[in-house]
Parts: C-alpha cells; sequence; structure tokens
C-alpha cells in the first residue's frame, strides 16, 4: 500500500481533507433527511423530486465511501481490493483541491479532463496511484498562496504526463517519498518552478468525448 513515509506529511494533508469530507458527507445527509421529511408528508413523493435526491445521494455515497478509503490509505492503512474504482483520480485529485483551498492555496484542475485508473496488470492499485499524486499535487500546492497550482493531464505517445504549473521543488520531494511505490516506470520531470510526472500511458483511460 502507498504509504507517505513521514508522520507529519500524513497528518498535515490528511487533517487539510478530512473536513472537506465530512462537509460533503454533511450536505448528503441533508438531502436524505429532506427526502424523509417528504415522504412524510406525501407518500408519492418518491415519483417525483424526492426520488430524484434519493439517486443523487446514492451516487454521492459511492464516491464518499471510496474518498474515506483513499484517507486512510493516506495514513497507511491496507484496503481491500474489494473497493478498486475507475474514478478514483477524479475524485481524489478534486479532494486534495478542496483540501488546498480550505488552507488558503488555489488549485485548479478540470475533473472532466482527468483520465480514469485503468487497472492495468503492471499498475499500482488505484489507492496507491492516487495517494502518490495526490502527495505529490498537496506538495507542489501548498507553497504559495498568492499563484495558483493549475494541475493538467496530458497524452504523450507512451506515456501521460501529469503537468503542475508551479511548486517544482515540494512536488520533486513528494516524488522521490512515493517513487518506490510508483515503480521504474515513473519520471519526474522539473522545467523552472513548473513539473511533470510522467507515467505509463496504460495506467489510465481517456474520456470519451
Amino acid at each position: 500500500m502507498a504509504e507517505l513515509p513521514t508522520s507529519s506529511a500524513r497528518s498535515r494533508m490528511s487533517r487539510a481533507l478530512l473536513p472537506v469530507l465530512l462537509h460533503d458527507i454533511g450536505n448528503t445527509t441533508q438531502r436524505l433527511v429532506g427526502v424523509r421529511a417528504l415522504l412524510e408528508l406525501d407518500e408519492n413523493a418518491l415519483l417525483g423530486d424526492a426520488g430524484a435526491d434519493l439517486a443523487w445521494a446514492s451516487e454521492r455515497a459511492q464516491e464518499q465511501g471510496w474518498l474515506m478509503g483513499f484517507v486512510a490509505a493516506l495514513l497507511g492503512v491496507e484496503i481491500s481490493p474489494a473497493r478498486r474504482w475507475p474514478d478514483a483520480l477524479g475524485a481524489s485529485l478534486t479532494l486534495v483541491a478542496a483540501g488546498l483551498a480550505r488552507d488558503g492555496y488555489a488549485c485548479k484542475l478540470q475533473r472532466s479532463e482527468i483520465p480514469r485508473w485503468s487497472g492495468a496488470e503492471r499498475a499500482p492499485s488505484d489507492f496507491e496511484l492516487c495517494v502518490a499524486l495526490g502527495a505529490i499535487v498537496f506538495g507542489a500546492g501548498a507553497t504559495q498562496h498568492d499563484v495558483p497550482l493549475e494541475v493538467q493531464f496530458e497524452a504523450r505517445g507512451s506515456q501521460v504526463a501529469v503537468v503542475g504549473s508551479r511548486g517544482a521543488a515540494a512536488a520533486g520531494a513528494a516524488f522521490a517519498e512515493v517513487a518506490g511505490v510508483l515503480g521504474s516506470g515513473v519520471a519526474f520531470e522539473p522545467v523552472g518552478d513548473a513539473w511533470s510526472v510522467l507515467l505509463p500511458a496504460s495506467w489510465v483511460s481517456w474520456p470519451v468525448r
């Protein structure tokens, strides 16, 4: 299981992410409370808006459950392979961006542009890949309050690049801590204060446009 090697790094990142996740879970809970209130007033409520709210809450709960496992993996807990999820990268990096925002930093990324974890035979697990990339993005993002960190994914032939606009020194330090989990097919490339993490293209699949 991917694990940040220092307790201080794990603690800082989990402290930033968990309140955001708890707030999101609270919003879902409030929607469910509203569904229950509607049902108490009208037994046919599930045929209308209440049914749509229930479906929305179901989707959110699936993602929130995976993200709770992600934070547990960040803290070094071994997660069951049965919990693997192709949309892990988009969900985890969106949570990382929200955690940075809560601490006063800005991280810009487009979730719709983030590829899916492929589950390829030699790829890290979704939790391993997300903990590693999340640590790199969080490290780069938490270095400067006044300039947003922009994160993009780019296809580059047999590789896919995770590109960050700033924080190369912190991103490189975080990469060094998790490189053993990602394996020998991964590289870190600084370009001034910008940086790229190069991954095998087989580890991801791109959204259908």
